[in-house]
């Protein structure tokens, strides 16, 4: 490893002394600079992905993402991942995921990784049952040098997406994250190998990657972050499938060895790499003993049962097969079940669920504990009370008695029995539970609203310290022993006080001597506590100073992500967003009318929520902090607050929380969003003479303060963080319109009666789905990009089609008047406002047998796999128009997807496939029911979800490419096209055209074209001169031989050996007189022409033009 000098070790080591609360304090001088990292490139397996595989192949089922997103977020969670913290952490949004292409934002980063992903090439590959991904990290690696390379043309093109692109240093600056190697383990275990031999393997899945950390460092990546793998052995679904000895903790201990086998040869891996990377900074994560600590430790951390899944079908470890099935309905013993969450996937910190409130009876459940905080409670009885005005009746008092009636009356309820005995904490849980405490804030504000002088209120706080301090002793006397106390928040850097109180501020903009006054009571606060462990000396009381945390966010609020602090991000009016007469969740009247007081656009950029309370966000933040024990006295985490001093560091078995603490997060107007001296947020009130509603902000979730006075959810959540650590008929008439349409693009006549034709469809979007015929850069952006010379005729670059310029989709597009359709698995500068194209190269409309990235393999995107992509195009991005912002104007309109045309050019690898398996003839025809069956019902569910105008090409002669001419020698017809081939072709094209009259009759509102692509494709190689072409069966690009073929895969753009020698198999100087390409497609002189054929309707039934295709035939 590099040399360390002696600073940084002391650094380090002072550092590590931090963390382990030994001491509190350190130099600045002495520690490392952090490094600023503007993105973070990550690549990785489920551990980490953000929405690959769910964008490209499958995405998770309720109620994945519950617990965060609230809904299914792409992650094979039920929230967020180890890479989401990683990136917030860093003050960056969530990395978009590569392949969805939906919303998506690469500014700061990207995200490679998806779900089932290995190092080295798996087998079998998803979509085939038991597979795992197609994105194993060579591909990962690939779309990351796209991405580098493609992003910068974006950027210095301009418009919308430039902003959504990296720049071009960043690739030197970003951090480079891998948590991958998991599933290359398991892939052996299910492939029946033994443990020696998947050991035997990991040297080989270790060096392919290093290989690709040195290809990303080749490419300018120097700082690199990479984790080791798990324990494999503790998780379920290898419990469930190998039976094996078990270690102390009930992992299976075979297994767990192999992970750290694994680990061994990564760690190895790493040092080599420092040596021969120089420049690089290369960190290797050991995961391995943090995740397996969760099992050997659970209860430490607040977790039960760590080997039962929370989501799955029952047994022993809620786990019931090879695959996943949590989200899904499944057979159990003959009978159908749901897999469901668990209850509580939250247990996690202290184990606990969210607080009962006291007063709140409905659903309420006190087993582990209760919270007798309000919001405008004060320590002392207040003057004017609710409801007349003023402060809760709920004074500190006050709920000391509600708690004395709890602890007595809930025994009397569990001695009862009965439904609600189990809603009653246990009787011993009153002695072992935490107590918390966070109020005195309103008696404070109670004074200044009282008109006191801050001398006055200065005067008034040991009077009410002393009330403090009396109830935590009743609380003492009734068994108590822990407690966890607040001191009070920066209150003159709360828009309520800003807005009512003008006076000098400080640096940070703060009301000074209102925050002089908030200091005065924590001095005192702290004395009490002081004198509490005197009096109290069994008890063991920790003081938080929250005010030092919650006001670093007004001091330095862009170090952590945040904006515009004293504003308030649920208001309106004035300087601070505050104004006591329209406050968030009311009405305000401006220039005459109502208007509803609402959120700010992004509450998780905002400090203050509603001018009195924090937002989430904020509130996180300060869990995160005061968690840790840093702002503690005694220097102790949440968790070891069961101590009395920082020499005991034994981890605290607190079962309970009982909370004392204040709540916020809603306001109106004025500089703070809050303007007066009481909540109004949610309600109506009168703003300069007119009515308003006091709404809530749009994201609260960026607010620190709520509503005046209280805390944000996303506050909330923050602080707790840091303080827990943690063919039909048609009449006559149309045959005359459509003859008549025919010649006038035939160019044989110039003028028509306009009431003979019918009228042209309005496509105001086209969706596409096939194969490499009309793939404009799915299988490029995902897998596979295509090398020049592709693209050289039209793009002059490659462009992701695997042709030298244009498909007949491109052409179609054209004609409608729209742009090139953007591929959906394409995530640079795609935009899907008039539609998009599933296609990809080598797509089936069955599963195939092989599956890319294996050799020989076919698209891992099925027609099944098209049809549940464009499912979520339309859903999504209904989601992304409702939301507004920089990417509505790039999703389609929700009217579109009834009004587009929906076209199809896929099926030829489906009898490709069955020729390079070496079926017969016979075979291969035998598959053609099924595979058009599977063609049909995808229709149908197009059909179900709106789709009404259906464009179907048929198959192309096959037995006319180079690919199959080179490798299937047989009897050849007069074009020179290998017949039988060419026979079965024509037999699958029989059976789609009996497939799309079927259709007709079930999806009676649908206008369906079969196109006979088939015969337009043909006559190029019958008559190829007559089009000025010439040797059509050659292709243009290839390394040689009668087709310019070599092979089963493609050549074209590759150095090759030939004969013993190397050879670049480079383009034909003319492609402009070539039928054919690469072997196997087309070229753009040949689509032109297949496509000015097929748009006139002359081969299509029913014989409507391209531009009709909307209308259904007549009878």
């Amino acid at each position: 490893s590099p040399r360390i000098t002696v600073k940084v070790i002391i650094s380090l080591f002072c550092s590590y002394m931090l963390l382990s609360h030994y001491i509190t304090t350190s130099s600045p001088a002495l520690a490392l600079e952090d490094c600023h990292f503007p993105a973070i490139f990550n690549f990785g397996d489920s551990n980490s992905d953000t929405g690959g595989m769910a964008a490209a192949i499958y995405r998770p089922p309720p109620p994945s993402g519950k617990t965060h997103f609230h809904t299914p977020a792409g992650r094979f969670s039920d929230g967020r991942l180890i890479i989401d913290f990683l990136a917030k952490s860093l003050g960056h949004p969530f990395l978009s995921a590569y392949l969805d292409s939906i919303g998506t934002n690469f500014s700061h980063g990207a995200n490679f990784a998806t779900a089932s992903s290995t190092i080295r090439l798996p087998d079998p590959i998803i979509p085939a049952p038991g597979g795992f991904s197609p994105f194993t990290l060579n591909i990962q690696c690939s779309q990351f040098l796209q991405l580098k390379s493609r992003s910068q043309l974006i950027r210095h093109r301009g418009g919308i997406f430039a902003s959504l692109m990296p720049k071009k240093k960043y690739f030197a600056k970003a951090l480079y994250t891998f948590d991958i190697g998991q599933n290359d383990l398991p892939e052996g275990f299910f492939g029946n190998l033994t443990v020696q031999e998947v050991n035997a393997s990991v040297p080989n899945i270790v060096s392919t990657f290093s290989a690709n950390i040195k290809k990303i460092y080749d490419s300018g990546g120097r700082s690199f972050w990479i984790h080791n793998t798990g324990p494999i052995g503790c998780i379920p679904y290898i419990l469930v499938n190998f039976p094996a000895q078990k270690d102390e903790v009930g992992c299976a201990k075979l297994y767990n060895e192999v992970a750290q086998y694994f680990n061994h040869k990564l760690k190895e891996a790493t040092v080599q790499l420092r040596k021969d990377l120089p420049l690089a900074a290369i960190t290797y994560v050991d995961i391995y003993s943090v995740k397996y600590s969760l099992y050997k430790e659970p209860q430490k951390y607040g977790f039960e049962q760590p080997l039962v899944s929370c989501c799955g079908t029952g047994g022993k470890y809620n786990f019931n097969s090879k695959t996943v099935e949590c989200g899904r309905t499944v057979t159990v013993n003959g009978r159908q079940i749901f897999a469901d969450s668990c209850k509580r996937p939250y247990v996690k910190n202290l184990g606990h669920p969210f607080l009962s409130a006291y007063l709140d009876s409905l659903g309420t459940n006190f087993s582990y504990g209760a919270n007798f905080a309000t919001a405008a409670s004060t320590i002392r009885l207040p003057d004017q009370i609710f409801p007349a005005g003023g402060f809760s009746p709920f004074y500190l008092n006050i709920q000391y008695v509600q708690f004395m009636q709890l602890k007595s009356r809930s025994q009397l309820i569990r001695h009862r029995g009965g439904i609600f005995a189990s809603l009653m904490p246990k009787e011993e849980y009153f002695s072992k539970a935490l107590y918390t405490f966070d109020i005195g804030q309103n008696d404070l504000g109670e004074g200044f609203f009282g008109n006191l002088t801050v001398q006055e209120v200065n005067a008034s706080v040991p009077d009410i310290i002393s009330g403090f301090s009396a109830n935590i002793k009743k609380i003492y006397d009734l068994g108590a022993r822990s407690f966890w106390i607040h001191n009070t928040g920066p209150i003159g850097c709360l828009p309520y006080i800003l807005a009512n109180f003008p006076a000098q501020t400080d640096e940070a903009g703060c009301a000074k001597s209102y925050n002089e006054v908030a200091q005065h009571f924590n001095q005192k606060l702290k004395e009490a506590t002081v004198q509490l462990r005197k009096d109290l000396p069994l008890a063991a009381i920790t003081y938080v100073d929250v005010y030092s945390v919650k006001y670093s966010l007004f001091k330095e609020p862009q170090k952590y992500g945040f904006e515009l602090p004293l504003v308030a991000c649920c208001g309106y009016g004035g300087k601070y967003n505050y104004n006591s007469s329209s406050e968030c969740g009311g009405t305000a009247r401006v220039n005459g009318r109502q208007i509803f007081v609402g959120s700010c656009k992004d509450p998780s950029v905002k400090v203050n929520w509603d001018g009195i309370h924090y937002t989430e966000a904020a509130a996180k933040f300060i869990s995160d902090k005061i968690s840790t024990g840093a702002f503690s006295d005694p220097p102790l985490a949440l968790k070891q607050a069961c101590h009395k001093t920082k020499y005991l560091l034994a981890h605290a078995k607190i079962l309970r929380i009982i909370n004392f603490s204040l709540v916020a997060c809603c306001g109106f107007g004025g500089k703070y969003n809050y303007n007066g001296r009481t909540v109004e947020c949610g309600r109506t009130v009168t703003v300069n003479g007119r009515q308003i509603f006091a709404d809530s902000c749009i994201r609260p979730y960026v607010k620190v303060n709520w509503d005046r006075i209280y805390y944000s959810d996303a506050a909330a959540k923050i602080v707790f963080d840091k303080i827990s650590t943690g063919s039909p008929r048609i009449n006559i008439k149309v045959i005359i319109s459509l003859f008549c349409s025919y010649m006038l693009s035939s160019h044989y006549i110039t003028a028509l009666r306009p009431a003979l034709a019918i009228k042209e469809c309005e496509f105001p979007a086209i969706f596409n789905f096939g194969d490499s015929n009309s793939d404009t850069g799915g299988l490029a952006a995902s897998i596979y990009p295509s090398p020049p010379p592709y693209g050289e005729t039209y793009f002059h670059i490659p462009a992701g089609r695997i042709s030298d310029g244009r498909l007949i989709i491109d052409f179609l597009a054209k004609s409608l008047g729209q742009p090139f359709l953007s591929a959906y698995l394409d995530s640079l500068g795609a935009n899907f406002s008039h539609g998009a194209n599933f296609a990809t190269g080598s797509s089936t409309i069955r599963l195939p047998n092989r599956i890319l990235p294996a050799p020989g393999g076919y698209s891992p995107f099925t027609l099944t796999i098209q049809y549940s992509q464009f499912l979520q195009l339309k859903n999504r991005s209904q989601l992304i128009r409702d939301r507004g912002g920089i990417f509505a104007s790039l999703m389609p309109k929700e009217e579109y997807f009834s009004k587009a045309l929906y076209t199809f050019d896929i099926g030829q690898n489906d009898l490709g496939e069955g020729f390079f398996a070496n079926l017969t003839i016979q075979q291969v025809n035998a598959s053609i029911p099924d595979i058009i069956g599977s063609f049909s019902a995808n229709i149908k569910k197009i059909y179900d979800l709106g789709g009404r105008s259906f464009w179907i090409h048929n198959t192309g002669p096959i037995g006319c490419l180079p690919y199959i001419l080179a490798n299937f020698p047989s009897q050849k017809d007069e074009a020179g096209c290998a017949k039988s081939h060419n026979e079965v072709a024509q037999q699958f094209n029989h059976n789609l055209k009996e497939a799309t009259v079927q259709l007709r009759k079930d999806l009676r509102l649908a206008a369906i074209t079969y196109v006979d692509v088939y015969s337009v494709k043909y006559s190029l190689y019958k008559e190829p001169k007559k089009y000025g072409f010439e040797l059509p069966l050659v292709g243009c690009c290839g390394s040689g031989g009668k087709y310019n073929f070599n092979g089963r895969t493609l050549d074209c753009g590759r150095t090759v050996t030939v004969n013993g020698r190397q050879i670049f198999a480079g383009s034909c100087k003319r492609p402009y007189v070539k039928v054919n390409w690469d072997g196997i497609h087309y070229t753009e002189a040949a689509a032109k022409i297949v496509f000015d054929k097929i748009s006139t309707g002359a081969f299509s039934d029913p014989p409507l033009p391209f531009k009709q295709a909307c209308h259904r035939s007549l009878d």
